[in-house]
């Protein structure tokens, strides 16, 4: 039973000479550190910020002693008595199940004061899944409650027994918090084993085979969990970045695509746009994409060519080939001014590789006029990284009007530095309350300035 492979895991750790228990969490810190949003997936990682040496023994059963019901019993008998008559009434005629409901739903709400007494009444009644709440209120101290190790591994152990995840995801995090590594270990392949794991214990298990934490290091296994958090069905960030770390985002075989003969038929654009459509999107397909990009090229593609220099200039992939990358970028570098000229859409694309030496050489003079065709045909991207290239160089009289036409298309990113210029006078005459109108509007757009903007709004207003 998991009971009895608890008490053999957790063996190690009894004893009568742990020290001090570890203060409870602060309110500031409580809801961001549960570890798990309302839908009970793994969001932020964490867990009690003691040390290894403050962890107190471990009871080897989940039955509660008279006394921790009693605390549970008093705090649920002082929670009712602040409820008057008719709402105890309705609540004694409510289904286990709907107080549950009502319970998260406060506890979702950041309401302690209201969800924990529900959440002890509910373990009083053997709903088993409140037990992993309860332990989370003794764990972070929400609604003020009483730090007590014993209980709250009790609560969590009988989460695990009835494959509760938010129990798991607590007690593996509470051991790797404090450095117990065999012990999280073997819960994070417990869930694995069980099919009760989300892409976090395969994550933390990459993370521990790749740096050595408790356990020998060992890349082929980090890439392997890695691998597996990353094609759960909802994808890890961390996984595809370690993955990338790794050099390990696909086998190089994988990159061996031959295109169908009817592909290859097709004209050089569609080629183009059907390898682009596979680098978007959380889970890009870049074997394939790779291939779309490959022969568009060879049909006299150059965007397709400076993509697939981009590619195969990349260490972060197992084809990473110089030769082939200076092939294909020596044909951007050739053909992508005339490209631009035909198909002004590219313009800042083509621009940004000229300029940044992206997929084909560094030549600021053709990523000027890739650039100013990209502007003549009303492009906003084009005008925000041409003004970009000015104020590198010092020239922000040039900068600032192409900012704003930016800015005044909806490019967030021009709105920022329009605001910018404005409260500087860099540019511009110095204006505090155009510089606030554009960080209102940059704030509001979906850009990665946004968040910069409103903090600059909340210094100004």
């Amino acid at each position: 039973m998991i009971l009895g492979f608890l008490k053999q895991l957790l063996g190690g750790l009894l004893g009568n000479d742990a020290s001090a228990a570890p203060a409870p969490q602060t309110n500031k810190t409580r809801r961001a550190r549960r570890g798990y949003d309302d839908d009970e997936k793994v969001t932020t990682k964490g867990g009690s910020s003691s040390s290894a040496s403050s962890i107190e023994p471990i009871v080897d059963t989940t039955e509660l002693t008279a006394e921790e019901l009693g605390k549970l019993h008093r705090i649920v008998d002082e929670y009712h008595r602040t409820l008057d008559a008719a709402e105890l009434g309705r609540r004694e005629n409510m289904m286990a199940e709907d107080l549950f409901l009502m319970a998260k739903e406060a506890w979702q709400d950041e309401d302690y004061a209201t969800s924990m007494p529900m959440f002890c009444e509910l373990a009083l009644m053997g709903y088993e899944e409140a037990y992993a709440y309860v332990g989370i209120a003794i764990e972070f101290g929400e609604a003020g409650m009483e730090y007590d190790s014993q209980l709250m591994f009790k609560c969590y152990q009988r989460g695990i027994e009835h494959k509760i995840y938010p129990a798991l995801f607590r007690m593996e995090n509470y051991y790797f918090d404090h450095e117990k590594y065999d012990e999280a270990r073997a819960l994070y392949e417990l869930a694995i084993k069980e099919g009760w794991n989300k892409s976090y214990e395969p994550l933390m298990l990459g993370k521990m085979y790749e740096e050595g934490l408790g356990v020998d290091t060992n890349l082929d296994l980090a890439i392997k969990y890695y691998r597996m958090a990353y094609n759960y069905k909802e994808p890890d960030l961390e996984a595809k970045n370690a993955l990338e770390r790794l050099g390990a985002t696909y086998d190089a075989e994988e990159f061996d695509l031959q295109l169908p003969q009817a592909v290859r038929f097709q004209p050089a654009g569609e080629l183009y746009e059907l390898g682009y459509e596979e680098t978007q999107g959380f889970k890009p397909n870049i074997p394939l994409a790779v291939a779309y990009f490959v022969a568009a090229a060879q049909k006299g593609h150059a965007m397709a060519a400076c993509r697939a220099a981009q590619i195969y200039g990349s260490d972060r992939y197992p084809i990473y080939d110089e030769a082939k990358a200076a092939v294909f970028a020596e044909q951007a570098e050739n053909g992508l001014l005339q490209q631009v000229k035909q198909e002004p859409m590219f313009a800042k694309d083509a621009g940004s590789a000229f300029w940044w030496g992206d997929g084909c050489k560094k030549n600021k003079e053709k990523a000027i006029k890739c650039l100013e065709i990209g502007i003549e045909n009303g492009c906003e991207h084009s005008m925000r990284l041409l003004g970009d290239i000015y104020k590198k160089e010092g020239r922000m009289k040039d900068a600032f009007p192409l900012y704003l036409q930016a800015a005044q298309k909806g490019q967030g990113m021009a709105m920022f530095e329009v605001a910018q210029c404005y409260e500087n006078g860099t540019g511009t005459s110095k204006n505090i309350a155009e510089a606030i109108k554009w960080y209102q509007a940059c704030a509001a757009a979906p850009y990665a300035a946004a968040w910069d903007a409103q903090q600059k709004l909340n210094e100004l207003t």
